[in-house]
């Protein structure tokens, strides 16, 4: 856990100082708490622009227990109007630290924001290729009333029984100022090794913008 948190750092202060200060990062941080100890957990994240075609995003899950961990660095790189291509960093306490290559489709319409991205292929950092090949979405809707809507879903393809779900979420936030807003958290799990259909965790979230 520590040294989890000492690389969070480190990622957060190397973005913050590349390629000078001429965009500025956004940091959030989210408490977001289930009935389940384990699967409640605090998430910073961080956004930083390097470029007007470039951007890293990163993230570290800590859960409930003290001890599980899962962080996501991702790099995005336009390559035209809607695709990316994109370099992606997994690690947490589960499982060795993996690394992908990949493209992203994004689209903006009006006041709808949808992307859909697929990572055939995972490596880990000494090279041995991991049994995972991701597509997944991302939207986020504002909604009136300073009500947003927002979500994401992973489906691995490369499972042991064939595609199932990998982990996905849907948030229902209600903007209490500029910086702090509290909603709904929809956790969605997977349910059974090699099954599509995910199983829904009820929580509650809070999150402030830096």
């Amino acid at each position: 856990m520590k040294k989890a948190i000492a690389g969070l750092i480190l990622a957060l202060g190397l973005c913050a100082n590349t390629y000078g200060q001429s965009t500025n990062p956004q940091i959030s941080l989210e408490l977001i708490k289930s009935k389940q100890d384990e699967k409640s957990f605090v998430r910073p994240t961080i956004t930083k622009p390097i470029s007007e075609k470039m951007s890293i995003t990163g993230f570290l899950e800590l859960y409930g227990d003290g001890e599980s961990y899962y962080g996501k660095t991702t790099a995005s790189y336009k390559l035209n109007s809607f695709l990316s291509g994109i370099a992606q960093v997994n690690y947490g306490n589960g499982f060795n630290n993996r690394y992908g290559l990949g493209l992203a489709v994004t689209g903006q319409f009006d006041k709808l924001r949808l992307k859909a991205y697929t990572i055939p292929q995972f490596w880990e950092i000494d090279g041995k290729r991991v049994p995972r090949s991701i597509v997944g979405y991302s939207f986020g809707l504002e909604l009136p009333y300073d009500f947003k809507l927002s979500g994401f879903g992973d489906i691995n393809l490369n499972g042991k029984k064939g595609a199932e779900w990998s982990y996905g979420e849907i948030g229902l936030e209600k903007m209490l100022s500029k910086e702090i807003s509290i909603g709904y958290n929809a956790g969605l799990y997977r349910k059974e090794v090699g099954k599509l259909l995910p199983q829904i965790d009820h929580k509650i979230s809070a999150k402030w913008v830096f």
